[in-house]
């Protein structure tokens, strides 16, 4: 009879102890900014790759370049922020919308607006709330790469608009750490100072 007993009772806990029940579940807030975010990040990526097709045509180069750099920095944020929700079981949404182009000068100025609305607001407030919803690490991580990472897009972009024909011709290089999106203009880093990834992890765009 114990016996019997004993094999009912493994029968019974062993789902409560693999089910992962003691896991962090994400708060539906989380959820939506994470969803947000996505489809944030997946815009932008398509938005600066267009960019920099036009850059290109119109001549400049380098500033052709940086924009493909920032597209797959952002593309490293998106698949982030979907891996996350699809370990939620949410397929991840998004629906391009691209703008008009004009030139090479409001294309820029249009980066810089973006990333700077991002670092200041947007980013911010969703890493806030997956703090005060103790979130589980991956998803504070995710939104403090694409706050600290959008820094870094807004440098690059006020520095092309104000050296614009210097950056006419080829000759910029830009990494991308493709674990979470870190982008510098500094080939010589050995690993990424934001998430230490090896230098084996890193894309270059020249």
């Amino acid at each position: 009879m114990r016996t019997i007993y004993l094999i009912l009772l493994t029968a019974i806990l062993m789902p409560v102890l693999f089910c992962g029940c003691g896991k962090k579940e994400n708060d539906p807030v989380v959820i939506l900014n994470l969803r947000t975010a996505y489809d944030e990040e997946n815009n932008a990526a398509a938005k600066y790759e267009a960019y920099a097709g036009k850059a290109d045509e119109a001549g400049y180069k380098s500033v052709a370049v940086l924009f493909r750099a920032v597209s797959r920095s952002e593309h490293v944020h998106a698949m982030l922020f979907a891996d996350i929700l699809k370990r939620n079981g949410i397929k991840p949404k998004s629906e391009v919308r691209l703008p008009a182009y004009v030139d090479v000068i409001t294309s820029l100025r249009d980066g810089l607006d973006g990333e700077t609305r991002d670092m200041n607001a947007l980013f911010p407030e969703f890493l806030a709330d997956a703090k005060a919803k103790k979130s589980p690490q991956e998803v504070i991580d995710s939104f403090q790469y694409a706050l600290s990472t959008d820094a870094g897009h807004a440098r690059l972009y006020a520095l092309a608009l104000n050296e614009l024909e210097a950056w006419k011709a080829p000759g910029k290089f830009f990494v991308v750490c493709l674990y979470c999106g870190y982008l510098t203009n500094d080939i010589n880093i050995s690993s990424c100072p934001q998430c230490a990834s090896e230098k084996s992890q890193f894309e270059t765009f020249k």
